[in-house]
């Protein structure tokens, strides 16, 4: 009976600590395909250490940006709040990358609308 009482308790507890969230601050997710993106390219595309591109855009549902240590693709956003955040996968790995940030020789310089811009920092 007395486990059953603490348990009721945590949950009770959990439900009033949700509840208190801010309603001011709206988070959103964006992870769906925009309707009016052409399809992706199947063009191989291949970077080395030496010539890497001043610029790259990742895309939402795009086709993978290869680099000589595996691959980048935009996996998605999430918007609002103070800081905008790009999921960005590197060679099957997820991260959670920061205007400022850096990712291989890349510098995540802007998040907008359904794609991402990187820039070389060599």
């Amino acid at each position: 009976m007395i486990l059953r009482t603490r348990v009721l308790i945590i949950i009770l507890i959990s439900f009033t600590l949700i509840g208190c969230a801010s309603p001011d601050t709206e988070v959103e997710v964006n992870n769906a395909e925009p309707a009016d993106e052409e399809p992706a390219s199947r063009e191989a595309l291949f970077v080395s250490a030496d010539n890497c591109p001043a610029e790259i855009v990742l895309k939402m549902n795009s086709e993978p940006f290869s680099l000589p240590s595996g691959y980048l693709r935009l996996m998605g956003m999430v918007v609002g709040g103070k800081k905008p955040c790009a999921l960005i996968e590197l060679s099957g790995e997820g991260r959670c990358l920061y205007v400022g940030e850096t990712i291989e020789a890349y510098k995540l310089v802007k998040i907008s609308k359904g794609e991402v811009r990187l820039k070389c920092e060599r």
